[in-house]
């Protein structure tokens, strides 16, 4: 887990310098079964960041990093939380997403054990919904640029540098991935909440519901940004990234 952080961080600081904490080291203890992440110290306010640097920031790190093969995963194995990220590289989104669902179905079948019914809306997800709805995005000349994600994108793992006034961002579980599919910053602590869990959009790994500063992320966000094509679809889109997201924090419960 800690060296999925460190490969992570060291990617985000090759394309935002400022936006993250610069990572230092990463190992285990001699004599023990404990293991260590070290990054720069930033003294930080947890105020939410101004939207404009936020948002900015966020879609520099989107623009401007590249997939080293062009493809969706990432180099080393990350972790959302507690639970292992495939990330397996997939030349196509539309596989990349299914797998990574297909994963965390299995994961909440061998947590709680068997269901008819999450059987059968599951295989109509797989087999009807994603190729629906991410097909598109690849289809007709079409093509997703894989960039990099933080991963797991919420008010906790974002906050205000005391020193810059700058935003920056920490604890990431990165991945190559479509840009819609990330930043989502939820300003729930927990899951019992989840149903007003709001985000903006990296773009949407919680749904944005009756939140003022998330509404207005999205907002700024696609002045940098636009919606992708098929615009139509975007919330859907959208819908459905965030329900792959929540399943996977209901999942590690």
């Amino acid at each position: 887990m800690v060296y999925g952080e460190y490969e992570s961080m060291i990617e985000i600081c090759k394309v935002t310098p400022s936006f993250a904490p610069r990572p230092i080291c990463w190992g285990s203890c001699l004599e023990s079964d404990h293991h260590f992440f070290l990054c720069e110290f930033h003294d930080l306010d947890s105020k939410l960041p101004s939207i404009p640097d936020f948002v900015r920031e966020v879609a520099k790190l989107h623009q401007e990093s590249h997939s080293p093969y062009g493809m969706f995963g990432f180099h080393v194995t990350t972790y959302n939380g507690t639970l292992e990220q495939d990330n397996t590289w997939t030349d196509s989104w539309e596989k990349f997403y299914a797998l990574g669902t297909v994963r965390m179905l299995a994961l909440e079948e061998s947590a709680r054990g068997p269901n008819s019914e999450l059987k059968q809306l599951s295989k109509e997800l797989l087999d009807k919904v994603i190729p629906r709805l991410l097909r598109p995005l690849e289809s007709q000349g079409r093509k997703v640029r894989p960039s990099l994600l933080h991963g797991d994108l919420w008010v906790g793992n974002v906050a205000t540098n005391k020193a810059t006034g700058q935003p920056m961002i920490f604890d990431s579980s990165a991945y190559y991935g479509h840009h819609e599919c990330e930043s989502g910053v939820r300003q729930a602590s927990n899951i019992s909440q989840y149903t007003n869990i709001p985000s903006i959009d990296e773009l949407s790994t919680l749904r944005p519901m009756n939140n003022d500063w998330s509404r207005e992320c999205i907002e700024a966000y696609h002045t940098h940004i636009p919606k992708d094509a098929p615009v139509e679809d975007w919330d859907s889109r959208n819908a459905l990234y965030a329900l792959y997201v929540l399943h996977s924090y209901l999942v590690s419960l």
